[in-house]
């Protein structure tokens, strides 16, 4: 499976840089992010991109590999902590009734940008 690692990054500020775009502090819990869930839910299925980026999550939550200082800048420098959890509140809020493999899907992470992932799409 094939995925740009800047489009998962993009996905994931659907959550956590719109909620800084309107607010100075993240929430007193993750429920909070519960209507930029839904706004992501949108943007996945008008790309068709809901499964590709659930493998992703789960490769991310259960590779030891996955850095995640690497979303500590921005508006708010979280805690890899803190990405870790806002990710398993995404995957559980938009995939209830699944559980997560005790092995990470296999994702070749390709070097595109999002406007080259969605145009390699399209052809």
């Amino acid at each position: 499976m094939q995925f740009s690692q800047q489009v998962f990054d993009y996905y994931l500020q659907y959550v956590t840089a719109a909620w800084f775009g309107r607010n100075d502090l993240p929430p007193e819990d993750l429920s909070g992010y519960k209507a930029y869930v839904e706004e992501l839910k949108l943007h996945l299925a008008k790309h068709h991109d809901e499964q590709i980026f659930k493998a992703a999550l789960e490769s991310a939550l259960t590779s030891a590999e996955l850095d995640y200082e690497r979303y500590s800048g921005g508006a708010y420098p979280f805690e890899p902590e803190e990405v870790q959890a806002i990710m398993h509140y995404i995957y559980q809020s938009l995939w209830p009734e699944a559980e997560l493999p005790a092995v990470a899907p296999a994702i070749e992470w390709l070097d595109l940008n999002v406007n080259q992932w969605f145009a390699r799409k399209k052809a």
